[in-house]
This record gives C-alpha cells, structure tokens and sequence, in this order.
C-alpha cells in the first residue's frame, strides 16, 4: 500500500526510506503549502532536503499524493 503523503502522519513516513528530520520537514511543508500539488514536486523537496537518488528512485514507488477537492472528487498523482 502506498502512503498518501499529503495525510499520512509523522509516524507513518517514518516508515519510509526518511530520517526523522526529514519526515518533521515534510510534515511542515505540506502544512505551510497546504499539501503537496504533485508527485514530482513532493521528491523535488526531499531533493532540496538532500536525499540520496537511491532514496528517490525508491519513493517514486512508495508514495501517492492525494487530495480531496469539495466533498467528494479526488485528484491522484502515483
């Protein structure tokens, strides 16, 4: 199951390939953006972050970015 990296909490991308400084800074980014727009934007932070290309090859395939628009509709970036 992928993690939905827009919802998921601290906890829950620790148990991805990111340190616990890195998840804290996803946490608080997603927050100040009010989520991430897009797949390619979420690994470009973990990029300015400073994780390894191994790392992101392996999010690639990890991760979702999901929102809910209104009471219903989904938008899905895998």
């Amino acid at each position: 199951m992928k993690v939905n990296v827009n919802k998921a909490p601290l906890e829950e991308l620790l148990l991805l390939p990111l340190d616990l400084s890195k998840a804290q800074a996803v946490v608080a980014d997603r927050e100040r953006r009010e989520g991430f727009d897009t797949l390619d934007g979420f690994l470009d932070f973990l990029v300015e972050q400073g994780i390894q290309p191994h790392v992101y090859a392996e999010l690639r395939h990890e991760v979702v970015i999901e929102h809910i628009v209104g009471e219903s509709a989904r938008i899905i970036d895998f």
